[in-house]
C-alpha cells in the first residue's frame, strides 16, 4: 500500500465520528494521502465552523513532517532551530490531532486530522482513528 485508499479512509472517518460521539463531540475528521491530498472528510452535526479547517491543517502538518503536529509543535518552540515554522505555511498547526498514517513497514501513506473539541480530546479521537487503522492494515 502506498497511499491510503477512499475505502480506508472513509472507515477512519467513521472511526473519529465513532469516538467522537462516545466523548459527546461533534468531530471533523480528514484524511489525506501521501501527496497532501484530501482522500475523505467528514463533519459531524454539530461540529465547529473552525474545525473543518483545523482537521484539514492538521492533517497536512502530520503528512508534511512526517509526524504528529503536536510534535511538530514541541520542536518549534521558541529558541529552537525551526521557531516560527508555522508563519512560512498557513496550512500548519501545531497542536494535536494530526498523525500520519504507516504502513506496517513504517512508511508513511498519508495522515489524519482530527478537530471538534478541546486539544485533548482531539488528541483521544486522534488515537483512536490511528488504532482502528492499524487493526484495518493487518488484515
Amino acid at each position: 500500500m502506498k497511499n491510503i485508499s477512499y475505502e480506508i479512509a472513509k472507515k477512519l472517518v467513521d472511526a473519529g465520528f465513532k469516538k467522537g460521539d462516545e466523548l459527546g463531540c461533534p468531530m471533523s475528521v480528514a484524511v489525506i494521502d501521501a501527496a497532501r491530498d484530501l482522500v475523505a472528510f467528514g463533519k459531524q452535526d454539530g461540529a465547529a465552523q473552525i474545525s473543518i479547517d483545523l482537521a484539514m491543517k492538521k492533517a497536512f502538518t502530520a503528512k508534511s513532517f512526517n509526524m504528529p503536529s503536536d510534535v511538530v509543535g514541541s520542536i518549534s518552540s521558541p529558541g529552537s532551530p525551526i521557531y516560527g515554522i508555522e508563519g512560512t505555511d498557513s496550512r500548519l498547526v501545531l497542536f494535536a490531532g494530526g498523525i500520519p498514517l504507516e504502513t506496517s513497514s513504517g512508511e508513511v501513506i498519508g495522515a489524519i486530522g482530527v478537530s471538534g473539541g478541546p486539544v485533548d480530546l482531539d488528541e483521544s479521537v486522534a488515537q483512536a482513528v490511528i488504532e482502528h487503522f492499524e487493526q484495518i492494515r493487518e488484515q
